[in-house]
């Protein structure tokens, strides 16, 4: 590793700039600007929050991955360990963090590299294959219609009214998200004390964001979405159907995640603002759309962030990737639209063959 710093204030800030090399490769590439010690206002209560936040994570990935097994071995619902949704669902976890394991990763022998990926990916799918089954189930017997989507979407109905419906609004709604990633930032870097400008660009010379920002985004998204889920089905049972039922798992998501790093009160108040809106329309969108259109919107809006960071170093390979995540993302839209056009030409044709 090569650290450079600058001797000079950048933006008053401090730059930073570091270099994994191997080789001739340069494998990691970040530059990160550090605002100046006097002006950070939060560094203790960010410290106390940060180390209790690692936990409350640590207890809620377990907790989600014990609530599908606990359901799945209770109800001895053994079935749904052959259902066409958990085998999909163990397919992406294994299929994204093959992704995540093996295209981001800077071993020097392919091979080696592969294997390991192979093993680690492997292991985690069988792992995580009762959890979804189990968790997939729960939300069959107590929401079946809030799942009707995704499971009409695995039998490969891609033009049904219900997949056409999670695809529009699941693409409107990612392409929302990151918009609203992307605003925070920008007004964020006017204000004194954040930190205009960073960027950590991983694989620089052997990076596939196109493999990558398409199936870790969507392996992500559904382990978000089922967070979301089993939240705002919980907090149904407790306060009703009502504005509550998504304030509530709304502020206690973007409390859990904003960033308590931020070296001014403003930035962080800023971050939780951002966080908030997040969370309430992926929350609202599970409400009123089903589990296919948040899954839909979180894994998008991790394709268009993929996308946005493809095109910061300018490479030709790198751009050309990106667009083909928006094309990606277009052709989602594109077979969400025919879906509502062909349903709408169905519905007229009966009714003229009717009259």
């Amino acid at each position: 590793e090569v650290t450079w710093r600058n001797p000079n204030p950048v933006l008053s800030h401090k730059e930073t700039i570091r270099a994994d090399v191997q080789g001739t490769k340069v494998t990691r590439l970040s530059r990160q600007l550090d605002p100046p010690q006097s002006i950070k206002e939060t560094s203790a209560f960010s410290d106390a929050i940060t180390k209790s936040r690692t936990v409350l994570f640590i207890f809620a990935f377990v907790g989600l991955y014990v609530f599908g097994v606990v359901f799945l071995i209770s109800g001895k619902r053994w079935y749904a360990l052959g259902r066409k949704l958990s085998i999909a669902a163990a397919a992406l976890i294994c299929a994204g963090s093959f992704s995540q394991f093996y295209f981001q990763s800077s071993q020097n022998s392919p091979l080696v590299l592969f294997l390991v990926s192979l093993v680690i990916t492997l292991m985690l799918s069988v792992a995580f294959f009762p959890s979804a089954a189990g968790f997939f189930e729960w939300l069959r017997v107590y929401s079946p219609a809030r799942l009707f989507g995704v499971e009409q979407l695995v039998d490969r109905r891609f033009f049904s009214p219900s997949v056409a419906s999670a695809l529009v609004h699941g693409v409107f709604a990612g392409a929302l998200l990151a918009a609203i990633y992307e605003a925070d930032g920008f007004i964020a870097t006017r204000i004194r004390g954040s930190v205009p400008s960073s960027g950590d660009f991983e694989i620089i010379n052997s990076g596939w964001p196109l493999i990558v920002g398409i199936l870790f985004s969507a392996m992500i998204g559904l382990i978000l979405a089922g967070g979301v889920t089993i939240l705002v089905e919980l907090t149904e049972r407790l306060v009703r159907k009502g504005i509550l039922a998504s304030l509530i798992p709304a502020f206690l998501i973007a409390f859990a995640t904003t960033s308590y790093l931020e070296p001014r009160w403003i930035l962080v108040g800023l971050s939780f603002l951002a966080t908030f809106l997040t969370c309430l329309l992926a929350v609202q969108l599970y409400r009123t759309r089903g589990f296919t259109a948040v899954w839909l919107a979180l894994s998008i809006n991790f394709v268009f962030l993929a996308a946005v960071r493809s095109r910061y170093l300018q490479d030709p390979g790198f751009v050309w990737q990106s667009n083909l995540l928006v094309v990606f993302v277009a052709l989602l839209l594109a077979v969400g639209v025919w879906g509502y056009v062909q349903g709408r030409l169905r519905t007229t044709l009966s009714a003229l063959a009717v009259k």
